[in-house]
């Protein structure tokens, strides 16, 4: 055993022997960026819903109890934007790992 690593060390493919030490890192991103894409998708529904509601509130009659402001609009769609970016940069970061298996 490598005293650095604690993985099998072998002459040949020693790279897949540590790439497949480092697969929990890899599932780690994997669950990470399903959790920024869900709260890519939330945080847009929320968006979605609020202008949705300004749009058909003042038509049908109803009474609009929560609007956001557009500096809060604003801000959302900001959140969308970088929440979308972190899962896309963490999906592409596990992906990436998978290139650097040597079969």
């Amino acid at each position: 055993m490598s005293a650095a690593t604690d993985v099998p060390h072998r002459q040949r493919g020693d790279r897949a022997v540590r790439i497949k030490a480092a697969a929990p890192d890899r599932d780690a991103k994997l669950r990470a960026s399903n959790v920024a894409l869900f709260t890519c998708l939330t945080l847009f529904l929320l968006f979605l819903a609020n202008l949705l509601a300004g749009r058909f509130a003042g038509g049908a009659g109803f009474v609009q109890r929560f609007q956001l402001s557009p500096v809060m609009e604003f801000l959302l769609l900001f959140a969308v934007a970088v929440s979308f970016v972190v899962a896309a940069l963490l999906r592409e970061a596990a992906e990436k790992k998978d290139d650097d298996v040597v079969h």
